[in-house]
């Protein structure tokens, strides 16, 4: 495609050929940006992957190990801290939250980043840029309250616990998930 006169790639292909210059933490960070920009879908990136898959092509190891991750119905995450903490998650073997799960709560639409629905366990992870004015502060506290007047157990995770502690991180869904007495 031609971009201001430009040859460029469209973001599946993008996708693709960044597995050679990015390490794969970094790559999933893009897909998942891509996805969720609707840059690309789950089913058009492997199907474009397995068209160029081959051996010797640089990076194809990265990006199949990142593809075999995705899991289709799953929502792409709506920041790199959110694909962070699903991948801290799946890591550490906790059984698959929804992602962007809606809850009609207090007259109110609220999306969870993910959340065990059964369970009622909502995760979010915070991060400062987009949780440090005055007025997320106040809306953060509101659906916060709600949710756990309906019932819910939330678990808030920032970024410094989630990069530098992921271990801590897991085992506090783990205890969320024992104590509502379903096996992780």
């Amino acid at each position: 495609m031609l971009i201001d006169g430009i040859r460029c790639t469209n973001g599946t292909r993008t996708c693709i050929d960044m597995g050679a210059r990015l390490k794969e933490r970094d790559l999933e960070r893009l897909i998942d940006s891509a996805l969720h920009r609707g840059l690309t879908t789950p089913e058009v990136l492997i199907r474009r992957f397995l068209q160029l898959a081959k051996r010797g092509r640089d990076g194809i190891a990265t990006v199949r190990s990142v593809l075999l991750a995705i899991d289709p119905a799953l929502a792409p995450a709506e920041s790199d801290l959110e694909t962070l903490l699903a991948r801290v998650i799946r890591d550490s073997g906790l059984p698959p939250p929804v992602r962007q799960f809606l809850i009609a709560v207090g007259g109110r639409q609220i999306r969870i980043d993910f959340a065990y629905p059964e369970q009622r366990i909502a995760i979010e992870s915070d991060g400062f840029s987009v949780h440090g004015s005055r007025s997320s502060f106040e809306s953060d506290r509101e659906r916060q309250n709600l949710l756990a007047l309906d019932g819910w157990t939330i678990l808030r995770f920032t970024w410094r616990q989630i990069c530098e502690n992921p271990r801590a991180v897991a085992e506090q869904i783990r205890q969320a998930l024992l104590n509502s007495r379903i096996e992780p």
